[in-house]
């Protein structure tokens, strides 16, 4: 019922510098966020990564992993010359990580967590709990119907 998904945790850093000319072209914008995504495309790497996924009658969930990537090397250095690149430069390396377990009918949500966490074991571990807890959501309902 609960087929959990294999995730990369091994990138959290931001290391690629980006070429000099995209560079010059995406300074006139001025938007952190599109300077951002150019990086994470150069460095390939992506924002999220789903890690579980529900075969049930009744019950669907997301869940997803968010991390936030810390620059270093020739991309910090060169990202933080970009005057709006400041607080992205400073973020340290993190997982978020969520899961919603809603009904597909009417979409009741019937579990929602996030947790934070710096640390890669962490992060397993938590994925494990909440597949276990995914488990027992998904018998509960097939109990109760």
């Amino acid at each position: 019922m609960v087929n959990k998904i294999k995730v990369h945790l091994n990138k959290k850093y931001i290391t690629k510098a980006l070429d000099k000319d995209t560079l010059l072209k995406v300074i006139a914008s001025e938007h952190p966020s599109v300077l951002h995504r150019l990086y994470m495309i150069a460095n390939e790497v992506g924002e999220y990564q789903y890690f579980m996924e529900l075969d049930h009658p009744v019950l669907a969930c997301t869940g997803k992993i968010k991390t936030t990537y810390a620059y270093t090397g020739a991309a910090k250095e060169q990202a933080s010359v970009v005057s709006f690149m400041k607080e992205r430069v400073k973020q340290k390396p993190s997982f978020l990580i969520t899961l919603k377990v809603y009904e597909k009918v009417g979409q009741k949500v019937v579990f929602d967590f996030k947790h934070e966490t710096t640390n890669v074991d962490a992060v397993i571990n938590v994925i494990n709990k909440l597949a276990q807890k995914a488990l027992e959501l998904c018998q509960d309902k097939v109990d109760t119907n």
